[in-house]
């Protein structure tokens, strides 16, 4: 009997630790279906091994179209909605899962609304001992993240269009920008060859005009010189050989002949030195500025003032023929234009640059006015540069409104 007694106690305290572990196992039963149940946008169906449904929450009705107390307790396999899930992919995926645990798919459904998307996930369901005793379907809706991506596809594909179709025009238009830069090079080119023919011309020109300058002035001189001097000296004669009785008719005419002859001398020698200065060749270039500056004086009333000296060793005829030349269209544009009180004149050299400098106290111009008007500058200034770069060499002009204007010329020695 205490045997008995000892029994029973044991089988009473195990009633009530079966019926505590019940009631904890059914507190966490309905704190799970509760999770469960609140899962607004996730479907879940739980079956046995036999796929009779045990669980079936609303996500799941919303999703497959069944209530729950029409499925739960049946077969998943006989329920109309099966064909939504695509039984024959379902049945392949519950064969995977004693060695993949899991596995994922997705199918379709035609609703009312259109074509609904359907992510799924089959899981086994393990009791304590690893034992699979079942089967649980999670379903997800992705219609709008389907969606999404096909808009995202259809953006990218299009972008994709437009950037092959811009490089196309890129590519194209590289082409076009490669032959107008090969034609422009090509036109470059040309300019630059009939720039450097016209440099040559015009070097060309000054040559053969300074050579017909020498040529008139030696002409000149040795025929109309010597034939105006002949005629002076007959005219003298003929003067002191008339008679008392006809001097007093005829030596007012012989005088003002012997005047005219006289002045024309006098001007056929300013041509043939304009034309051909023989104290340049003679001296350089220095004693010839000295020589220009009085005469340029006498003739304007401008007083030029010459600073530097002679270098001491000459430059090239033809190089210090062509800075004559320069300085005398420096010179005759002050004269013209400038308003100026007084000219200056100066040399400078070195070892490596030749610079002339022709500086007025005129009323100056505003150079970058002029290059903003588009305007061409004078005749004379063009005549200058085109001189210099025959030479190699470069005019720079520097002038401002009110504070005059300098004439610059650089030569490599």
């Amino acid at each position: 009997a205490k045997y008995i007694e000892i029994l029973k106690e044991l089988i009473k305290e195990k009633d009530v630790e079966i019926e505590r572990t019940l009631r904890d196992l059914a507190d966490k039963t309905t704190y799970l279906d509760n999770i469960l149940r609140s899962s607004i946008d996730m479907g879940i169906v739980a079956t046995d091994l036999n796929f009779r449904i045990s669980y079936y929450n609303p996500a799941a009705e919303q999703i497959l179209g069944s209530r729950a107390e029409e499925v739960i307790g049946r077969d998943a396999r006989e329920i109309d909605w099966k064909k939504n899930v695509g039984l024959p992919k379902f049945e392949g995926v519950i064969e995977t899962i004693p060695k993949t645990k899991s596995h994922m798919f997705t199918f379709e459904q035609d609703k009312r609304d259109g074509k609904r998307f359907i992510h799924a996930r089959v899981s086994g369901i393990w009791d304590e001992q690893h034992k699979l005793v079942g089967f649980v379907l999670m379903l997800r809706d992705i219609t709008e993240r389907k969606h999404a991506e096909e808009a995202l596809q259809r953006a990218h594909d299009e972008l994709e269009e437009r950037v092959e179709k811009r490089t196309g025009e890129l590519a194209r238009t590289t082409e076009q920008l490669k032959l107008e830069l090969t034609e422009r090079k090509r036109a470059e080119e040309e300019v630059k060859k009939s720039e450097a023919q016209l440099r040559a011309l015009a070097a060309r020109l000054t040559e053969v005009a300074e050579s017909e300058r020498e040529t008139l002035a030696r002409e000149l001189h040795d025929r109309v010189g010597q034939n105006l001097t002949a005629l002076n000296i007959n005219l003298n004669i003929v003067r002191n050989q008339l008679s008392p009785e006809a001097i007093d008719d005829t030596t007012a005419r012989l005088d003002e002949a012997i005047s005219l002859v006289e002045e024309t001398t006098k001007h056929i020698r300013d041509v043939t030195a304009e034309l051909r200065p023989e104290v340049l060749a003679e001296y350089g270039l220095a004693p010839t500025l000295h020589w220009y500056a009085e005469r340029f004086s006498k003739r304007t009333g401008l007083p030029i003032v010459i600073r530097g000296k002679e270098a001491a060793s000459r430059l090239p005829q033809a190089v210090e023929t062509a800075i004559f030349r320069i300085i005398g269209e420096a010179t005759t544009n002050v004269a013209k234009h400038a308003q100026a009180n007084q000219l200056t004149i100066t040399l400078e050299e070195d070892n490596a640059t030749f610079r002339l400098t022709v500086a007025d106290d005129g009323k100056g111009f505003d150079l970058s006015a002029l290059s903003r008007s588009g305007e061409q500058p004078g005749w004379g200034l063009i005549i200058m540069k085109e001189r210099a770069e025959s030479l190699g060499g470069q005019v720079h002009i520097k002038s401002e409104p009110g504070k005059g204007t300098q004439v610059v010329l650089e030569l490599d020695r």
